[in-house]
């Protein structure tokens, strides 16, 4: 996974306090941005994430580049994200950043599930209820955080659950042997969001199972 880049923007004005950030990835930025919002300080107030790659901030009530020296908001963060001062807007002089095409991984969306190996590789669900993955077919999955507010941005840390999208979302479960389904009795299955990093295991025309020794999944 390579390096994340991103804007910043004081929103009183179109020339001063303008930030170019680089986070060490894309996973950092999100985590970030999660240890930004949820810090309870002013800087959760003056620091506002526009998109993957934009964010604005009031430096009259905190200055986004100073979030990662404070310990009460994101210091742990500090070799995982650096901030560059951009030239004032007459300067005329502007770092462009590369655009990335990342999937925003918002609570309560729905995404198809990809391989990271290989991408025509993707999720479906078939008529026996049992995930497999396939080539020919896709299947939109809904993930939400299992205690949270939808539109919270994701992190590898925070649990979630998949479901079917439908009038009543169907849940995702395990079986006995760990092979997904969305035919499992009970309570839905808790999954961790970190868990498409290396937690499920899928071949074209079988079942999708739940393993320590899997493989990386990306949403789309």
């Amino acid at each position: 996974m390579g390096l994340f880049y991103a804007y910043a923007k004081n929103i009183n004005d179109d020339w001063s306090y303008r930030y170019l950030i680089v986070f060490a990835s894309r996973s950092v930025a999100d985590e970030w941005w999660r240890a930004v919002n949820g810090s309870g300080t002013a800087y959760a107030t003056s620091v506002n994430r526009v998109t993957p790659q934009f964010y604005t901030h009031n430096p009259g009530t905190a200055i986004i580049a100073n979030t990662v020296n404070d310990p009460k908001v994101a210091s742990a963060f500090l070799n995982k994200v650096f901030f560059t001062l951009l030239n004032d807007r007459d300067g005329r002089i502007l770092s462009v950043i590369p655009v990335q095409d990342y999937t925003d991984h918002v609570s309560g969306n729905l995404f198809y599930i990809r391989s990271k190996a290989d991408p025509r590789d993707f999720w479906y669900t078939s008529d026996n209820h049992s995930i497999s993955v396939s080539r020919e077919k896709r299947t939109q999955f809904r993930i939400t955080l299992r205690s949270g507010a939808k539109g919270t941005i994701m992190i590898a840390s925070d649990d979630i659950y998949i479901s079917i999208p439908g009038l009543n979302d169907t849940a995702v479960g395990i079986t006995s042997d760990g092979a997904l389904t969305t035919a499992a009795s009970g309570a839905a299955t808790i999954f961790s969001f970190g868990d498409f990093n290396g937690s499920f295991k899928g071949q074209i025309g079988s079942v999708v199972v739940k393993t320590a020794n899997g493989e990386a999944w990306e949403l789309v």
